[in-house]
């Protein structure tokens, strides 16, 4: 993964670090999801994940195309209880926390 990461600049090594914390980002984003789905498919909490804009589409066993967070938890809602298979996912959440420069630690 680390292989390519020659950095020549603190640009180059900002541009890096953002790129991780993205990647991150979205990795906790998706273990919130999957915990939600794991919880009965909790349609105010998988809606809270969506932009006020968001859209939410099925796939092949799930037809339909719900646009904004209240369609998308609406959806869930009159669906939820029929869902019988959980996510299984992982919810591996990393939260990191910052230290202090003062800190030992």
């Amino acid at each position: 993964m680390f292989d390519n990461w020659n950095i020549n600049s603190n640009h180059d090594l900002a541009a890096k670090i953002q790129r991780l914390e993205d990647i991150e980002a979205i990795r906790n984003l998706k273990a919130r999801y999957c915990a939600f789905c794991d919880d009965a498919y909790d349609p105010d909490g998988i809606a809270s994940l969506f932009v006020e804009d968001g859209i939410w589409e099925g796939g092949i066993r799930v037809r339909g195309k719900y646009e904004g967070r209240e369609a998308i938890k609406s959806y869930f809602t009159g669906t939820s209880s029929l869902i019988t298979k959980k996510a299984r996912c992982s919810t591996d959440f990393t939260k990191v926390s910052a230290r202090s420069e003062n800190s030992d630690a």
